[in-house]
């Protein structure tokens, strides 16, 4: 999917919270991260939580196309058991951050319920691995969601 059918996908998710995962198979972060992703599904899908991973493994470039990319990141997503709404993107690595306004993944973007960015994690400001964002900030939030639409 291009970022307008990426951006149309989350937005057809209005009314249920949605976690969208920026991620690539060569970077080691994304791939430690990812196992909280799919933790997450398991947990919190019966509660109206919606994952989403976007692959970012499509460098471009002449003659090469995002389908080639599939067994890599086919590979991961198995590996992991994500059974959720796995996305490769179809705009190559640069435009999509470009459009993303993010310098390099991971990152996670969650949405409220209402279709709103409640915030993004990414290790933009980190300048140690303590200081990287993991799932259970990521975590917090979604609860905190929760808890605000059931009181």
């Amino acid at each position: 999917m291009d970022f307008e059918a990426i951006r149309m996908l989350i937005e057809s998710q209005r009314g249920k919270i949605v976690v969208v995962d920026y991620w690539s198979t060569s970077c080691p972060p994304c791939l430690k991260e990812f196992p909280g992703l799919v933790d997450l599904d398991r947990q919190y899908a019966e509660q109206g939580v919606v994952c989403i991973s976007v692959s970012l493994d499509f460098i471009g470039g002449k003659n090469q196309t995002a389908e080639a990319s599939i067994p890599r990141v086919q590979a991961v997503l198995e590996k992991f058991g994500a059974t959720f709404d796995n996305v490769l993107a179809g705009d190559d690595t640069d435009t999509m951050l470009e459009k993303l306004k993010l310098g390099a993944p991971p990152a996670v973007y969650v949405y409220a319920r209402d279709g709103s960015l409640a915030k993004r994690f990414d290790n933009a400001g980190a300048t140690s691995e303590e200081e990287a964002f993991t799932y259970t900030d990521v975590e917090n939030l979604v609860v905190e969601l929760l808890a605000a639409n059931h009181p």
